[in-house]
Parts: C-alpha cells; structure tokens; sequence
C-alpha cells in the first residue's frame, strides 16, 4: 500500500497549499514505458497525466 506524508506549512495554511513527501518506498518519478519495452510488449499508446506523476500505458505482448 502506498501512503504520502502530507505536510502544511504554518504560513501556507490560509493559502491551502500542501506539500506531498514520498514515504515508505514510493516513487512520485518512475518511468515505466522503458521497463514495459524491455519486458517485450509493444507500446501502442502511452501518456503521462497529473503534472506526470500517473503513467497509463496501453501494450500488447507480440506472438
């Protein structure tokens, strides 16, 4: 299960500005098209969403 440290700043507080610390081995930057490549499946679509911290990728595995 992943789990995000979340921390506000006292003077960040009336703005509503957080600040998200990765914790217990999260990766907000792993790159997963190269390990799906090499694996052997065909990328056929792949787009990065949410400031790129979400990957959807779209592979099939050639016969």
């Amino acid at each position: 299960m992943c789990r995000s440290k979340t921390i506000t700043s006292p003077g960040s507080v009336s703005a509503g500005h957080q600040v998200q610390c990765p914790v217990g081995g999260e990766h907000f930057t792993r790159r997963q098209l190269p390990l799906v490549q090499a694996a052997g499946f065909q990328v056929t679509e792949a787009e990065r969403l949410k400031a790129g911290t979400v990957e959807r990728i779209h592979a099939i595995k050639p016969a």
